[in-house]
């Protein structure tokens, strides 16, 4: 039972698929560890703070011994029977009767710390190693092993609309651990599953920075196809305006024409001279065929711009889309994003993979 002075070791039955909790004494600035939900209700009694789920132990592997100092209330943990049996000949006493409290195995390795004057520290949190060696805790390596948290990989989609089309581009925000090991979609720096939480948050970042410059470039090919629309619905404008003024050219000098025509067929009939009617005629004719010609060609332009504009909304909107799928290593601690960007560029469409991985430990 951790220190609450004066009390008898306590005999546990070792239990498949244990989860070690750790508690802390603030008067004593004590850890300690258990796998015992009693043992650790018990203790938040007497004053202990209960910090969640420090790591989870095998069912079966080498033995971590527990030994107890009546005096300080220190516990010590070892793989070593000999160390641990150096301590009881020190005064210090065994728990659990002298037999393996946990296992030690998996791969994620648990340090040990010490500093003249304090209870030993164990921690998975490799973070937590350095900040403890940079206040003057002296690391005496790796006190055992755990196995990795099960993670079940849970995530929430996360859709970008930077570009405002939600659907185009979105990515995976995997969740984090509480201190009890519960999923979470908030970050948490605790203690317990600090280096884990930070892997998953990095690996959230580079996630979002993927989805990010794909809602971007999104965002971008759909303003230039719009632009592109716009551009064309202002040329169109201009050129139909063209068109009108040509075909009132064309109506001018029709009319014009008509008029002379009448002044000659007068000047005839009186037996009076049409040379200069003739000569204005003809010029009116010249011109007549001038702005047919420019009408001929404006209206080509107009049609041609027009058949652009339809062949543009008839391919559609430019775009970027962002889809993923996932997949786990068998031991399930690896997973990948297989992301696959679809871009679609002046109406042609061409697809980009890519692959992100994590490899998590706590």
């Amino acid at each position: 039972m951790a220190a609450v002075l004066g009390l008898s070791a306590v005999v546990m039955n070792v239990k498949a698929n244990m989860t070690v909790y750790q508690l802390y004494l603030p008067t004593g600035n004590q850890y300690f560890m258990t796998d015992s939900t009693y043992e650790k209700s018990y203790d938040m009694k007497y004053g202990w703070t209960y910090q969640g789920v420090n790591w989870q132990a095998p069912s079966s592997g080498t033995a971590v011994y527990r030994t107890y100092n009546p005096n300080s209330g220190e516990h010590f943990f070892t793989t070593s029977h000999y160390e641990a049996a150096a301590t009881v000949k020190a005064g210090w006493r065994w728990d659990n009767n002298g037999k393996s409290v946990f296992y030690s195995g998996g791969q994620e390795p648990v340090y040990r710390l010490y500093k003249s004057g304090q209870p030993h520290r164990y921690t998975p949190n490799i973070s937590q190693v350095n900040s403890w060696a940079n206040q003057g805790w002296k690391k005496e390596g790796i006190a055992f092993y755990a196995i990795y948290p099960n993670q079940n990989w849970s995530f929430d989609t996360m859709y970008y609309t930077y570009s405002a089309q939600k659907g185009d581009v979105h990515t995976p925000q995997f969740d984090y651990l509480n201190s009890n090991g519960q999923a979470i979609s908030t970050y948490q720096n605790n203690n317990t599953y600090a280096s884990y939480n930070n892997a998953i948050y990095n690996f959230n970042q580079n996630l979002a920075q993927v989805a990010a410059d794909a809602d971007y470039a999104n965002w971008q090919a759909r303003q230039k196809w719009s632009q592109q629309l716009n551009d064309l619905e202002v040329n169109l404008n201009q050129a139909q305006a063209t068109v009108n003024a040509a075909q009132a050219q064309v109506k001018q000098y029709q009319i014009l024409i008509n008029q002379q025509q009448t002044y000659i067929s007068e000047d005839q009939k009186e037996g009076l001279p049409t040379l200069q009617d003739q000569t204005l005629l003809n010029q009116y004719q010249i011109n007549l065929d001038t702005v047919n010609h420019n009408l001929t060609q404006t209206q080509a332009t107009y049609n041609a711009l027009l058949a652009k504009k339809n062949s543009l909304i008839a391919t559609g909107t430019d775009y970027v889309k962002l889809s993923y799928n996932i997949t786990r290593s068998v031991d399930n601690k690896k997973v990948t994003i297989h992301f696959n960007q679809s871009n679609k560029l002046a109406g042609k469409i061409t697809n980009k993979p890519s692959n992100l991985t994590s490899v998590l430990s706590r």
